[in-house]
């Protein structure tokens, strides 16, 4: 089943949706904290699998954070970039890890923005008022993306629901979601290790 947490986010209560939210946003490096960081791994596996299978090669983060994935990719020569809401953690990521990241609100219409052959998605859409929007958006753009590679949660509800995320899927309807908007799902499993759902789209 699809859950809808909250109605709208709450910003005093600490829940998200939009770049206001995301303004003062506190960085946070994923990449090296037990449970994300697995997950995070598991996304650039699955990266690299697509990439190896196709002749695809840009790889674009939306909602990198401060760029921790984005490091992994450089470390082993992939060509991506990556795009964040948060200010701090752009800076961060620019600063720290020398990615190539920029501030965007990936949930608006930017003629400027680069896509990519490739679109990681992870652990972002459940942060989001309308991620099957910003999936259907993908969908529909003529040039790219080929593929998405996409994770979020896979254990909340609305009665046990995590304060910052908007959106939960169980059992199949997070892939169902990619099908319905016209998305071929190539790959979907759970991993329960670090509680994450992720799925393998395409074209």
């Amino acid at each position: 089943m699809e859950f809808k947490l909250f109605d709208h986010p709450d910003y005093k209560a600490g829940r998200p949706g939009d770049k206001e939210w995301y303004a003062t946003r506190a960085v946070s490096d994923h990449i090296n904290e037990p449970g994300h960081r697995e997950r995070l791994l598991q996304a650039l596996e699955l990266v690299r699998s697509v990439l190896s299978a196709t002749d695809s090669g840009l790889v674009a983060d939306w909602g990198a954070g401060n760029g921790g994935l984005l490091h992994e990719l450089k470390k082993l020569g992939i060509d991506a970039f990556g795009y964040d809401m948060s200010p701090l953690a752009v800076k961060w990521g620019q600063e720290k890890y020398g990615v190539d990241l920029s501030v965007l609100d990936v949930t608006q219409w930017n003629e400027q923005r680069k896509v990519g052959d490739v679109v990681v998605l992870t652990e972002f859409l459940e942060h989001l008022v309308d991620p099957q929007g910003l999936v259907a958006q993908l969908r529909v753009m003529t040039d790219n993306p080929r593929f998405i590679v996409a994770s979020v949660p896979g254990f909340e509800d609305p009665r046990n629901p995590y304060e910052f995320h908007l959106w939960a899927w169980h059992g199949n309807s997070f892939a169902d979601m990619f099908t319905r908007i016209g998305w071929k799902v190539q790959r979907h499993f759970f991993r329960a290790d670090c509680g994450t759902q992720f799925v393998v789209a395409s074209r």
